[in-house]
């Protein structure tokens, strides 16, 4: 904290003289080796011991301040900017510098993204110039990421420029989506379509993501029907069909001990009993 006193005489209307002690500090806070003033404590104190203290946040004080400033200290300096998912180093330096910090002209600072932002440059930096203006490297160098595209019933295929994209992870501007149907769903009207969204620089898809119906039960693989000594069913070929299979302990393969009917999306029915039910082994 930093103290500043002032004493002087004043005389009141009564005619009586009185000394007048009036007294200020300064409340600072220390960021990046800068100290900020965020309030002053004025204190007033007489011969007859009335004391009267105030305190005045200087919040409501910035353009005022500013404007000082710009006048008087800035002329030289540049001003870091607020800009979305930025953020400021100067070289070699890990520590990030505030938005609002004042930077003596020919230095140079570092531009980086946070996470969740797409670095559209591999290098971004800004200059400060003598007239107190910034030279900046790039117009803009982060842009937000949309969030990853998950589905139960969508097959989801990403692009970005023409090469695969991982959808399940967050996606940069200009990622291409395309959207259809997994097997056994169908589309909400009835009709198999492909939608296209696309990730916009604010980070956000330019649709949402439908919901396609399960299309349960039904055969969706073409099939002969089956006989001694046929052919192995392909899957799909009756896709109510459910089975159990318990892990042999001497070949280490699966062996199949049960099957059954789905004859609900929720519940399977094996064997004339519930799912847990022993007698089902066979």
């Amino acid at each position: 904290m930093f103290n500043v006193c002032v004493m002087y005489k004043i005389s009141l209307v009564s005619g009586l003289n009185l000394d007048i002690t009036i007294g200020g500090a300064g409340i600072f806070f220390l960021h990046s080796n800068s100290y900020f003033l965020t309030g002053v404590m004025i204190s007033r104190f007489n011969e007859i011991n009335d004391t009267v203290l105030g305190f005045i946040d200087m919040k409501y004080h910035v353009q005022w301040i500013r404007g000082i400033l710009n006048e008087h200290v800035t002329v030289n300096s540049c001003v870091l900017p607020t800009v979305e998912g930025v953020l400021y180093y100067y070289e070699g330096s890990n520590e990030i510098l505030s938005p609002g910090t004042l930077i003596n002209h020919h230095l140079t600072v570092i531009e980086n993204c946070e996470v969740g932002y797409h670095k559209a440059y591999p290098n971004g930096f800004r200059f400060c110039q003598r007239t107190g203006n910034w030279l900046s490297s790039t117009e803009k160098l982060c842009f937000k990421m949309c969030p990853p595209l998950i589905s139960d019933s969508l097959d989801i295929k990403c692009s970005h420029n023409g090469k695969y994209a991982n959808c399940s992870n967050l996606s940069i501007l200009d990622t291409i989506a395309t959207l259809s149907c997994k097997p056994t769903f169908t589309a909400p009207n009835g009709q198999e379509i492909s939608l296209e969204l696309f990730c916009q620089s604010n980070g956000l898809w330019n649709k949402q993501l439908y919901r396609c119906n399960p299309y349960c039960g039904r055969v969706y693989v073409e099939n002969q029907v089956l006989i001694d000594n046929g052919d192995r069913a392909l899957v799909g070929t009756a896709p109510w069909n459910v089975g159990i299979y318990q892990l042999n302990k001497i070949n280490y393969n699966y062996d199949m001990i049960c099957g059954g009917s789905i004859i609900s999306p929720q519940l399977s029915h094996f064997c004339g009993s519930l799912f847990l039910a022993k007698s089902c082994v066979i």
